[in-house]
């Protein structure tokens, strides 16, 4: 979200502008949330702002959207996926407060370059919209994980013995435990 505050009188075109920066802004947001909703890879668009000292004027200006290959995790769109990104784009997306916080922290995990604290903001994503309960918080979000992924019952018990050593690495990090290490961390 973009937000500005005038801590100098602005004219009506400065405040115009930023006023129009900002939708801008906005827009850009919610379409790099959109495409990354819709399918992983690194994306972003940096905005540079320039400050005039003399007349306190700020402007901003976007630069080209960064699609890369920087973490290994190209985003690249295939031509049979055109109809689907079509559809997410075009889907308005409501928001309630387990959702806005797991949607929040999902975002906030492009923004991080450690990658345990990535994980974690990652879990908690999880973990926001699979478990309301205090207890067996593991298992639960094993259960409701694996339920969602699985497409049979054998994929179904590898599927949560997975997510619950996963769940298991993330509890090491945030308790301050070493993790162990997994040969399939993908």
């Amino acid at each position: 979200m973009y937000f500005i505050e005038y801590s100098f009188q602005a004219t009506e075109k400065e405040k115009q502008f930023h006023t129009t920066f900002g939708k801008v802004c906005n827009f850009i947001n919610e379409l790099i949330f959109k495409l990354r909703m819709f399918k992983n890879g690194e994306i972003e668009c940096e905005v540079m702002f320039i400050f005039e000292k003399e007349s306190k004027f700020i402007s901003g200006m976007l630069s080209q959207p960064i699609i890369g290959n920087y973490s290994e995790r190209l985003y690249e769109i295939k031509d049979d996926e055109i109809e689907a990104l079509f559809y997410q784009l075009n889907t308005k997306i409501t928001h309630n407060k387990l959702t806005e916080l797991a949607l929040n922290n999902f975002e906030q995990s492009y923004l991080v370059s450690n990658e345990k604290l990535k994980f974690v903001l990652l879990t908690v994503s999880l973990e926001s919209i699979l478990n309301v309960s205090k207890d067996q918080i593991t298992h639960t979000i094993a259960r409701h994980a694996s339920l969602i992924i699985s497409q049979d019952a054998n994929e179904f018990r590898n599927n949560y013995k997975r997510i619950k050593e996963l769940y298991d690495y993330r509890s090491a990090i945030v308790h301050g435990k070493k993790p162990k290490t997994f040969k399939h961390f993908n």
